[in-house]
């Protein structure tokens, strides 16, 4: 691993030593790379990181310090009103949306009441906790301060993200989920510590019993790695271990679709006639452009799935290619799924039917 700059040195040179990250892993890092072993990396395992910018934190601080001040700004949104209502009728599950959203708004009535502060302290703390995602993402790509720096910002002016996580919804903590189970399996990838699966297993766990589409991401990232010859990052007891401690958070959830004759899988399918078609497939395709960070969106799009699988298949360090290549990459992959889950979430918003529109206008706090 380079060392860090010289004194006076501005951090801003760590963006041109971003191109050393296409280089033989030899010429950088010293033998070995095992856990414990010379050259590894400051965490103890795997090849050599640079320091956590701690810069990452602060900038994580300032957004849910805005969040928090513009809180009370403006009056409940619709989707507020009808967590808050399902708060006062805790269930197992719900036809629209698994448990954890309400189940935070019942934390929040209980500590704060009816307060418009205290529902939106828990999404502006998942802004926080996603925006330090990114940075250290970026990190575990081989990002340097500059590049974890820059990884958090694009996270933090994100307006999918700040949009997001004003209020509170299943979305602000989708977009930490993602992040987080993205930055562990990187992490398993660079040093090959399948021990980390348990760690993935509970966000996966946790995130399905906020909302059902990072089960899709789980599938996508198994799939990657089995066609990409890293089966012996999956073929263990630790990812079984894992896949069950993901399973047991879902037990609630199925056992209460079942009972209900599968009513999200219904009401999806009729979202999906509602706003699906190609007209919809265009908007949301332009829409794309408006959702990306306003700091990582005029930068050029690296390659990340050329890196992606051989990384996790030889659990070698997730690299950038290319010397022109921005450090904010490894956001970019955080930023597809931060705008799929707020795509998400804004069609349901824009489809609410009938009964949960009875149901909030007859029990408004």
């Amino acid at each position: 691993m380079t060392g860090p700059p010289p004194a006076g040195q501005d951090d801003l040179g760590d963006l041109g030593d971003l191109g050393d990250l296409g280089a033989p892993a030899a010429s950088r890092d010293a033998p070995g790379g095992s856990r414990g072993a010379p050259g590894g990396s400051a965490d103890g395992a795997g090849p050599a990181l640079a320091p956590v910018d701690r810069r990452i934190f602060a900038v994580a601080a300032v957004v849910f310090a805005v969040l928090m001040a513009f809180s009370a700004r403006y009056g409940f949104d619709r989707d507020e009103l009808y967590f808050l209502d399902c708060a006062r009728h805790l269930s197992l599950s719900y036809v629209d949306q698994p448990v954890f959203a309400p189940l935070v708004a019942r934390v929040s009535l209980d500590l704060f009441g009816v307060s418009l502060t205290g529902l939106r302290l828990w999404p502006s703390l998942a802004a926080a906790g996603t925006v330090i995602a990114g940075g250290l993402l970026a990190r575990e790509f081989g990002g340097r301060r500059a590049a974890q720096f820059t990884g958090a910002v694009g996270v933090a002016t994100a307006p999918a993200l700040l949009g997001a996580d004003h209020i509170l919804g299943p979305t602000a903590f989708d977009l930490l989920s993602w992040s987080a189970l993205a930055l562990i399996v990187a992490r398993i990838g660079r040093t090959g510590d399948t021990r980390l699966w348990l760690a993935a297993g509970a966000v996966l766990g946790l995130g399905l019993a906020n909302k059902h589409s990072i089960g899709f991401f789980a599938v996508a990232l198994t799939v990657g790695l089995l066609a990409s010859g890293g089966r012996r990052l999956v073929g263990n007891r630790w990812f079984a271990l894992g896949a069950v401690i993901a399973l047991l958070f879902t037990v609630p959830d199925l056992w209460w679709q079942a009972h209900h004759g599968w009513a999200t899988i219904a009401m999806t399918r009729a979202l999906a006639k509602e706003n699906g078609g190609p007209g919809n497939a265009v908007v949301f395709l332009v829409s794309q452009s408006f959702m990306a960070a306003p700091v990582g969106g005029g930068l050029p799009v690296p390659r990340p799935a050329a890196a992606l699988g051989p990384a996790l298949a030889h659990a070698a360090p997730l690299r950038l290619r290319d010397r022109d290549q921005p450090p904010s990459s490894a956001t970019t992959s955080s930023g597809a799924r931060i705008r799929q889950a707020s795509v998400t979430s804004s069609a349901r918003r824009s489809s609410s039917t009938s009964s949960r529109r009875s149901i909030t206008s007859g029990q408004s706090p």
